[in-house]
Order: structure tokens, then C-alpha cells, then sequence
């Protein structure tokens, strides 16, 4: 064979390589019990507490319950007390296990020391920096939203300064996102809570259901031209306000 013959065949081998490795992970997502398998003790054994922020509703209330419910005693925050109160009294009739509620508003930038201060002494083997919030409901142009210059600053001290890692989730019914209708890629926070937790050992990052892995590669696929072009954005708008009831 001549260079050009090996550089394709090369080539070739490569690619086939390259995505049969993608198969087989892919794979692995539906068998997160064999391929991902926790000890019963997995989350015990890393401390006694869990902390969840934004525990008071959606995801991290789901979250919250679900940590309660295999053993662990639960620190929620959140910027309601009352949502917190009656959570917290939920979590530990169902479980039986101790909930401590903390009132921090994450928009904000000065609560961090305070919130430091009350979690001393508290054996903590899982933080889930859950909290974050959305510009709008409803899709729009970022320098289009109301009250720009106020929501600028609460979008950086909420979904930055909070947040290092987390899940990487698409649709979810919870209450940033309108309580859309649970369907295929929409999931409800119990469901979407409950599968993320299987994906724990699977890597740094995870969309947390087979769903939403798809959605994430599908979408990395279209190249982003389109994705932020004026009728893509269009399309999204209407989407999502057909599926609010808007």
C-alpha cells in the first residue's frame, strides 16, 4: 500500500475505534448497577450529614429526601424559611432522619461566613451545590430580561459563585422551569434524582439519565451557528411557552 492507502485505512480504524468506544459507554448507561455499583454503605460511610442547597423545592428537595431516605441526616438551605420548615418536618417523619434548615439567599454575596458558622461541627460527607436560578421563565435574548443590571448580579452570586460541579441535567419539572408536563426528556425532580444518584461512580460529569445523555451528545452535535440562530431561538420560545400553557 502506498502512504495515502495507509493514512486512509488509518484513518478509518481510528474512527471505528473512536466511536466503538463511544458505543460501549454508551452501553454502560443502561446497567448502571453492574458497570457504577455502590456498596449499600456508600454514602454513610463518607460522614453522617448531607448538605443540599436550594433544598427547599425541585431537584434539591428531591434530592434532600432521597439522601434522608438512604441513611444520612440532612442540612437543607434555601431563602424561605416556611418552604424550609415544612420540608424539613416531611424529610424526617418519612425517614426518620435528623433535618437541619439554614436560610441563605444565594443571590446575595455576604451570607457565606454565617452559613460556615452554623455547619460546624457537623460530620458532612456530601454537598450537593444544587441551588441556581434562570434569567426568565421563558426563553429570551439575556439583554432583553427585566431589571437587567439587578438579575446580572444575582445570576453570577447565584449559578458561579455557588456552584463548582454538579449534575449537568436538561428538562426537569421543578419550579425555574415553569412545572412543565413530565414526558420523555422532561422528567419529574423525584425520578431525575433517583437516576443521577446511580451515575455517581460513572465520572466527574453526568447528565444523569440516559435521556439526557442523549439530548447532551445530540446537541453537541449541531454545530452552535444554528443552535443560536435567530429561528432556533424562536423555535425554543415557542416551545417552551406552548408547554407552560402561555
Amino acid at each position: 500500500m502506498d502512504f495515502m492507502e495507509v493514512f486512509f485505512v488509518s484513518l478509518g480504524t481510528a474512527v471505528i475505534v473512536f466511536y466503538g468506544v463511544k458505543m460501549v459507554r454508551f452501553a454502560k448507561m443502561f446497567h448502571p448497577r453492574v458497570w457504577f455499583p455502590q456498596p449499600e454503605s456508600f454514602f454513610t460511610s463518607m460522614g453522617e450529614w448531607a448538605v443540599v442547597t436550594g433544598g427547599s423545592d425541585g431537584i434539591g428537595r428531591a434530592y434532600a429526601f432521597e439522601l434522608a431516605g438512604r441513611g444520612l441526616n440532612v442540612v437543607i438551605l434555601s431563602r424561605t424559611k416556611d418552604k424550609l420548615d415544612r420540608v424539613a418536618l416531611e424529610i424526617e417523619e418519612t425517614t426518620g432522619q435528623k433535618v437541619k434548615v439554614i436560610v441563605a439567599d444565594f443571590t446575595e454575596d455576604d451570607m457565606y461566613e454565617c452559613i460556615e458558622e452554623k455547619l460546624k461541627g457537623l460530620n458532612i460527607g456530601v454537598l450537593v451545590n444544587n441551588v441556581g436560578i434562570l434569567p426568565s421563565h421563558i426563553p429570551c435574548k439575556f439583554l432583553q430580561t427585566k431589571d437587567l443590571e439587578q438579575k446580572i448580579t444575582k445570576v453570577i452570586n447565584c449559578n458561579v459563585k455557588a456552584l463548582v460541579k454538579a449534575v449537568a441535567p436538561f428538562g426537569v419539572s421543578t419550579p425555574m422551569t415553569g412545572y412543565q408536563k413530565p414526558n420523555m426528556v422532561t422528567l419529574t425532580a423525584e425520578d431525575f434524582v433517583r437516576s443521577s444518584l446511580e451515575y455517581l461512580l460513572a465520572g466527574d460529569k453526568t447528565y444523569g439519565s440516559i435521556c439526557h445523555t442523549v439530548l447532551g451528545w445530540m446537541v453537541k452535535t449541531v454545530p452552535k451557528q444554528i443552535l443560536h440562530s435567530e429561528s432556533m431561538q424562536d423555535s425554543l420560545l415557542e416551545y417552551v411557552k406552548k408547554r407552560l400553557g402561555k
